[in-house]
């Protein structure tokens, strides 16, 4: 579970019954629950974030200071990504990752190990053997996108399905029964920024 590691300026109440507040060094946006749950949005490189309050229509809004600019995240969209043995959550949770997979013979759902907050690894049949290494980065700074790495180790039907827990855009990647695992270089993947 992460934690808040950086000064909190603005706090207030979510309609989701959650405690949301503004993380200035790391440039995230921060949801506690009533058990102590931390889910952490990312904001663009070089955000400040600093008052938060919860809007009429249901939405988190927040100012950056000294930036003019303001930003809005919309609470129970999706939902505050939960990593399991088959889900991934990569930058602060922002994006869910889970993979598909099928043989002639077997099918079923990759196993997620996190390598750091931006990155993941799946294994298939044995623990040993990984299979696909992905990343998920901002890139908002640059293009205003977030962008998708993957490489594969494998020649069996994959699904690669990234879900952005924030807006709730969905971008799947699929590589056919047979075919040497192509390298995905998705620097359009969601302009969904910040």
């Amino acid at each position: 579970m992460p934690a808040i590691t950086s000064s909190v300026f603005g706090m207030t109440a979510g309609p989701d019954g959650a405690l949301w507040l503004t993380e200035r060094e790391t440039a995230r946006v921060a949801r506690v629950t009533t058990s102590g749950t931390v889910t952490q949005f990312a904001l663009p490189a070089g955000s400040d974030p600093w008052a938060i309050t919860t809007g009429p229509d249901g939405a988190l809004w927040f100012v950056e200071r000294g930036a003019n600019r303001i930003g809005r995240i919309t609470p129970g969209a999706i939902g505050p990504c939960v990593p399991d043995a088959n889900a991934m959550c990569l930058s602060a949770g922002r994006f869910r990752l889970t993979t598909t997979w099928t043989t002639t013979t077997a099918s079923g759902s990759g196993n997620a190990v996190r390598l750091t907050d931006d990155s993941v690894y799946f294994w298939f049949f044995s623990a040993g053997n990984v299979e696909m290494v992905v990343k998920a980065l901002n890139g908002c700074g640059f293009n205003s996108r977030y962008w998708v790495f993957a490489g594969g180790l494998t020649n069996v039907d994959v699904t690669l399905t990234v879900t952005d827990t924030q807006t709730g855009a969905v971008k799947a990647y699929r590589n056919p029964q047979g075919t040497a695992f192509q390298p995905i270089q998705d620097t359009s993947a969601f302009a969904t920024c910040p």
